[in-house]
């Protein structure tokens, strides 16, 4: 962690404020580029974590998913949701027989949108 002596940055309060102006953009352009950086790699360990439960449940298993549209998946997985307080994605898709790599994708938008929280 770096600290900063504002003695040493400048004498006068302008230059103060625009040097800690400056730097206030830059460290939340910074945060907001490790939030997205940090929702890809959640999809991903996800997408994973759920692929490795199914295979290790039952690696012969074989689930057959259902043909659905994503907006229709996106109702599913929202009521699913309302009724399930925390789940995982390898959870929704063999309740809802929906592909994972769909479920991951709408549950991502639907959290992207403000609807709901990590799963």
């Amino acid at each position: 962690m770096t600290f900063i002596n504002i003695n040493n940055i400048a004498t006068t309060d302008t230059n103060r404020s625009a040097y800690f102006s400056t730097n206030s953009v830059n460290i939340a352009s910074e945060i907001l580029d490790l939030k997205r950086q940090n929702a890809v790699l959640r999809g991903e360990k996800a997408m994973l974590t759920a692929q490795l439960s199914i295979h290790l449940c039952n690696p012969t298993c074989e689930i057959e998913y259902r043909d659905i549209t994503i907006d229709q998946a996106k109702k599913e997985i929202l009521e699913f949701l309302k009724k399930n307080d925390r789940v995982y994605y390898s959870e929704i898709s063999n309740k809802l027989k929906i592909d994972i790599q769909d479920v991951v994708k709408v549950c991502e938008e639907l959290e992207k949108n403000g609807l709901i929280e990590g799963v």
